[in-house]
């Protein structure tokens, strides 16, 4: 936690300090009273308090009782705006810093990782900063204070009274192993859970088509078992623990009773200051046997924050080239080399986009076809060569204003929880109604928006389930038509579409290709017959390059696609399911 909270500014800690300040005021005010008390005990023992000797320290009873309260409510106010507000400092933070991050973390990053970090662990953050670090200051500063206090008018009854907390503190201190290894696995169990819960819902549709929602997918409930597991384990450490600490601690208090009555009964301690020991021992232990819990809880919440430290502390992708034209944009490729951990995926890619052409990437799958357009995006960063955009290295320019450059329809492409109109213009939050309408048309897509109940002010849900599949991937090929980009990267456009519009499609990449530098990734290669060069990848490599009718002559691995593509439109399926 500490290591989070060297990472705000001086005006985030602000409020901390001023939370600490009326803190310590709150316990200054409420150990004062122990003096009033003993000189009204003295008095009272003495015979020399009257009624009207009584009010000034009636007076300063309240005044040190009504300081105390307001300083407790300024103390609570600025340790929740300086928690509140570092929860939001650190949300924001944590998503700009997940904005500038290479794909490659999202893809070894679990989602459900990532939902408990942005709001679980920041809650966590707050909670710890809002509540309980307030608990411990307030918990290790009144003994402090009452026991110097104390120590003024008795040493050795003082001794009696702290003798027990080293050793109490001590116990603590040498369990936090324990509650932390049950922390972290408490907390491990719980992003598993969240993991599975956010993997149900967005297979629910595929686990019901196979029977195996509710009990029968056992991922879920075997993740929900082991959070309950670690959350019992966690709660059975943590209460023999705080409990045994106050145990041990509470002998002090016992210790003062027989010893400070041994020493009343031999004269060395005068009744009135045993009697306020004993009253102030209450006042002493209190915060002290409140101690366990809060410091079982922090370990607890410790975890949170080197959670949200260790997703800061990321690399994010940088770069100083802010400005690249937005027209005429070409595209190089020299001797670029990736791979996924161990395993390469492109080896020597090598090829040259001009402006204003139409580059097709074909081959079997696994080839890196969509690896190549993520490198380009710069959703990963190669490992050896060079990406050219404009003749700038890719990294080498800032990834905002390199992706302002590139309009992206992929496969997987997401539809939001918005208006149509406003899921087309996502790329181009100011376009007008109009724009939206041209671009839907040029996508073939106003049809089916105008029969929409709403028409374009239709809300779909959340990643289009009311939609087909070629519904979806229309709406994505014109939120790119939108977003006029001067790079267009098309991979698999066309999956969906039935025979009629994706004739109608191809037409709009044509257009696409005569202002911008298009590339398209295709299975199919009769969607890529006007394609201005092909490159054909197998095993991470280029192994054929060059126009569709040159490729077909060549009678190699492309003109072998080309033939068991045509010989498959042919297959039939008889009654007894043979081709």
């Amino acid at each position: 936690m500490r290591s989070l909270l060297k990472q705000l500014d001086a005006g985030e800690l602000t409020e901390l300090t001023r939370a600490n300040v009326f803190a310590v005021l709150e316990i200054l005010f409420a150990g004062a009273p122990l003096l009033v008390l003993y000189a009204v005990i003295a008095a009272l023992l003495a015979g020399t308090a009257g009624l009207a000797g009584l009010l000034p320290y009636l007076a300063l009873l309240g005044l040190c009782f009504a300081a105390q309260a307001l300083c407790s409510v300024r103390s609570v106010v600025a340790a929740c705006l300086f928690a509140y507000g570092t929860g939001a400092s650190l949300r924001l933070r944590l998503g700009e810093h997940l904005r500038r991050l290479p794909l490659g973390y999202f893809k070894a990053a679990d989602a459900g990782n990532m939902v408990e970090t942005l709001l679980l662990d920041v809650f966590n953050v707050e909670l710890a900063t809002s509540t309980m670090y307030n608990k411990l200051v307030a918990a290790a500063t009144l003994p402090v204070i009452v026991g110097i206090i104390l120590a003024l008018i008795d040493v050795r009854l003082t001794l009696l009274l702290v003798a027990t907390v080293p050793p109490a503190l001590l116990f603590l201190w040498y369990s936090r192993k324990a509650l932390d290894a049950r922390s972290a696995a408490t907390l491990a169990a719980r992003r598993e859970a969240s993991s599975r819960i956010l993997e149900y819902v967005r297979g629910i549709r595929t686990l019901k088509s196979l029977n195996r929602a509710g009990s029968a997918f056992g991922r879920l409930d075997a993740a929900l078992a082991g959070l309950r597991d670690r959350s019992i384990a966690l709660e059975s450490a943590m209460g023999p623990t705080s409990e045994i600490y106050s145990c041990i601690a509470a002998l002090g208090f016992a210790l003062l009773i027989v010893a400070g009555s041994a020493l009343w009964r031999e004269g060395q301690v005068a009744l009135p200051v045993l009697l306020l020991f004993m009253i102030a021992s209450l006042k002493f232990y209190q915060p002290i046997m409140g101690i366990a819990p809060y410091f079982s809880m922090v370990r607890h919440l410790r975890h949170s924050g080197e959670n949200v430290r260790s997703v800061l502390a990321v690399a994010s992708q940088e770069g100083r080239v802010l400005n690249l034209p937005t027209k005429d944009l070409g595209v190089r490729f020299e001797h670029v080399r990736f791979g996924y951990g161990d395993r390469e995926v492109l080896r020597d890619i090598s090829f040259t986009a001009p402006p204003r052409s139409m580059t097709a990437l074909v081959g079997p799958s696994g080839a890196g076809k969509t690896t190549v357009a993520n490198l380009l995006a710069r959703f990963w960063d190669p490992d050896g060569g060079r990406i050219l955009v404009g003749g700038q290295d890719v990294r080498g320019i800032d990834p905002e204003t390199l992706l302002g450059r590139i309009a992206m329809v992929m496969q997987d492409s997401h539809i939001f929880h918005d208006t149509v109109a406003n899921n087309i213009r996502f790329g181009k939050p100011d376009a007008s109604h109009e724009a939206v309408e041209a671009a839907a048309k040029a996508a073939r897509f106003h049809e089916c928006a105008t029969r929409l109940p709403e028409g374009y002010d239709t809300v779909l849900g959340e990643g289009g389930a009311t939609l087909s599949g070629g519904e979806k991937r229309r709406i994505a090929i014109a939120r790119a038509i939108l977003k006029d980009a001067p790079i267009v990267v098309l991979d698999e456009a066309t999956a969906s579409l039935d025979p009629e519009n994706e004739g109608a499609i191809q037409e709009a990449f044509t257009a696409l290709a005569a202002s911008r530098t298009v590339f398209v990734i295709a299975h199919r290669l009769s969607t890529i017959r006007y394609a201005d060069q092909i490159l054909f990848l197998d095993d991470g490599a280029v192994v054929e390059q060059g126009g569709f009718d040159q490729l077909l002559a060549r009678n190699g691995r492309f003109r072998r696609f080309w033939d068991l593509q045509q010989h498959a439109k042919g297959w039939k399926i008889n009654r007894q399911g043979q081709a």
